[in-house]
């Protein structure tokens, strides 16, 4: 610590750059006036953030802060100095302001103790660690040696790439001494500022900024330093300064190898050792490459695993495709089968909803993949429609077709929603089963609605006045339509009415819409949707795997224009088939498992069957085996010579032995 004369021209300058971390300089100064518990009580902060978040401009403010209150201030860089308790000793005291006198027994410890004591009876004291993570190995010795012992009024400030954790955490003691402060991007509101101080007065130019940088501090600066000032500019300068925030995360990454394995990462969103491994071809990640791993500051964990950090997946994946775009690929693939797989394996379960997102992350043409781009969002949320707000939904449905009708609002046209007047949400909220859902925000504000019909037996006289619904109805055969009036505890089908929200071009919501479909994919299997003649939907379901449905071209929006419905089968098998199928329309390449691997499972699948089969009499296994080659229930009693109700019986029979809920549900349980 030196006695500055003042502040020099340069911090004066850096202090008017300086917007955003208010929460953070405010609990500060709290602190230097002594109106902060830390003043009172020997406290630790610890300040972490990704690589270029501002920690060591975060520290510079407090610095600033304490030489215009008259405190005292130490800085020390982790990467300064050597990494022993004396090396750490000899290089606080040569920070403080006046020389030790020659002589004395005290250890290194002691002498530093005595001295910031000296300092911290006339006001508040500051020990700021820069770079910590450098001093891991002096942590302990910190810890119990020096911080424990530093008297009231003296503040330690350590700044890196993660939290203090570890014993920090398990110390109750010290657990209530510490404070955490995260850093992260800033906000739209600060980066325009600090754009507007570096000379970027476009709103427009601020704006593309903003959203390629996505508010990182250190991506920020490096794009409004850079000569890329046309922020609308596509050419070879606008990827310079991505390139530099990519050089500056790399230098925490000690080898070559681990870089290999930071290309899969930044291909996957969410990554686990499994997950790299399969995109990888099956090579073996060794525990302590993945725990050097997820130790990058641009690696955090999640719900769903780990994720690197947006700024540094793109800009890696750029670099993949412009370097080996062959390699590049096969990773993407990778990422692709790995979430087919999982799909496949997840038995039906609305848990595969997320598997099908990411799944179609990859292998969505663009405008599928523009609305699953969004990786997390726990902002809004489906709800059941109810007596307790089905007033609320009939209010949504009015907002909606006034905007829509209001020339000049600038919002989409709400086609979808035009002749929603043959539908009253309040007899549905009276039929069986869900057959309407309320989208909310976090604010509990409606921002969306979906009518989706289960089509089964106790549905079929409202969907026979349904004008829409009845249309598909219609299109059926005599023994499809004879099949719907067979009780079943799941719907024969479920037709989509309406899938609506609030705002279209909002990703985050307009995921909300799409995992309706990805949940009716993996549970019902067989989805028929009716949405108005707009090329834009045409091609998201034809996107999706819909196909027109024969017989239901339908005038019903507009009394004029020639209209399909669409249909998707993911039926038993079909799920594997519509994903294989996709995947090559993307241009990748379905991965076989080794034949090995392959015959055991082949093998397996085979002893099951006969194991589950073996539970049946023998008529209920020939009705069974006609099932799985798809017969009709018409069709197994002529082939049996019984009537059909005898098959009914049979099949309801094996049902039951095998828990299967329906015919589906019996064919995928069986193949």
């Amino acid at each position: 610590m030196q006695k500055e004369p003042g502040l020099s021209d340069i911090d004066k300058r850096e202090e008017a750059y300086f917007c955003g971390r208010e929460k953070e300089l405010a609990v500060y100064e709290r602190f230097l006036l002594g109106q902060d518990e830390a003043y009172h009580t020997p406290t630790v902060w610890s300040v972490y953030g990704t690589g270029g978040t501002g920690k060591s401009t975060l520290l510079d403010a407090f610095r600033r802060m304490s030489y215009r209150k008259g405190a005292a201030y130490i800085a020390i860089d982790g990467r300064d100095l050597v990494r022993t308790p004396d090396g750490f000793c000899l290089h606080l005291l040569s920070q403080l302001p006046a020389p030790e006198p020659a002589g004395g027994t005290d250890t290194g410890a002691d002498r530093c103790l005595r001295r910031l004591k000296e300092i911290a009876e006339k006001g508040p004291l500051t020990l700021a660690i820069d770079n910590y993570e450098e001093l891991l190995e002096l942590d302990r010795w910190l810890r119990d040696r020096l911080f424990q012992w530093l008297p009231s009024r003296a503040l330690v400030v350590v700044a890196s790439r993660k939290p203090l954790s570890g014993a920090w955490m398990q110390s109750p003691a010290w657990r209530e001494r510490l404070r955490g402060f995260s850093l992260g991007s800033l906000d739209r509101e600060q980066s325009h500022v600090y754009l507007s101080l570096c000379g970027i007065e476009d709103v427009q130019s601020r704006e593309i900024l903003w959203e390629k940088t996505k508010g990182h501090p250190l991506a920020l600066s490096l794009a409004a330093s850079s000569l890329w000032l046309d922020a609308s500019s596509e050419g070879e300068n606008g990827d310079e300064w991505m390139a530099m925030l990519v050089e500056h995360w790399l230098r925490e990454v000690p080898t070559g190898e681990l870089r290999q394995w930071i290309e899969a990462a930044c291909a996957l969103r969410y990554f686990d050792a499994e997950a790299l491994s399969f995109v990888t071809g099956g090579r073996e990640l060794p525990p302590e490459d993945f725990a050097r791993l997820y130790g990058l500051s641009f690696v955090r964990r999640t719900a769903r695993g780990w994720t690197v950090h947006d700024l540094m997946r793109e800009a890696v994946a750029k670099g993949m495709r412009d370097r080996t775009p062959s390699g590049y690929k096969r990773l993407l693939a990778g990422c692709a089968n790995l979430y087919m797989r999982r799909i496949l394996e997840a038995s039906r379960s609305s848990g595969a909803v997320w598997d099908v997102r990411e799944c179609f992350y990859y292998i969505g043409d663009a405008s599928i993949q523009w609305i699953v781009t969004p990786a997390e969002n726990e902002r809004y949320f489906w709800e059941p429609l109810s007596p307790g707000n089905v007033a609320e939904a009939e209010r949504y449905l009015q907002d909606r077709v006034r905007l829509g009708d209001s020339p000049g609002t600038g919002e989409p046209p709400t086609l979808d929603i035009v002749r929603m007047e043959d539908v009253s949400l309040r007899e549905l909220v009276e039929l069986e089963g869900e057959q309407g859902r309320l989208l909310r925000n976090q604010d509990g504000r409606a921002v969306g609605l979906s009518v989706i019909y289960s089509v089964n037996a106790a549905m079929l006289p409202y969907l026979e006045r349904e004008p829409l619904a009845a249309i598909y109805l219609r299109s059926l055969d005599r023994d499809a339509y004879e099949r719907l009036k067979e009780a079943s505890p799941s719907p024969h089908a479920s037709f989509i009415r309406l899938i609506d929200i609030a705002e279209p071009y909002n990703p985050l919501l307009a995921i909300k819409g799409m995992e309706l479909i990805f949940e009716l994919m993996v549970s019902s299997g067989y989805i028929v949707a009716a949405p108005p003649p707009d090329p834009m939907l045409a091609d998201v379901h034809y996107s999706l795997g819909f196909r027109e449905l024969q017989g239901a071209t339908h005038t019903y929006y507009d009394g004029a224009t020639p209209t399909p419905m669409y249909v998707l089968d993911t039926r038993g098998e079909k799920l594997q088939a519509l994903f294989e199928s996709l995947l090559r329309q993307a241009g990748l390449p379905v991965l076989r498992e080794p034949a090995e691997e392959q015959g055991d499972r082949t093998e397996a699948r085979d002893d099951k069957l006969a194991e589950m089969l073996g539970k049946l009499t023998q008529r209920e296994r020939e009705a069974v085996e006609l099932v799985l080659e798809g017969l009709s229930n018409a069709d197994i009693a002529r082939r049996l010579y019984v009537s059909e109700v005898t098959v009914k019986k049979h099949l309801r029979s094996a049902y039951q032995k095998l828990q299967a809920r329906n015919r589906a549900d019996l064919m995928r349980q069986l193949l």
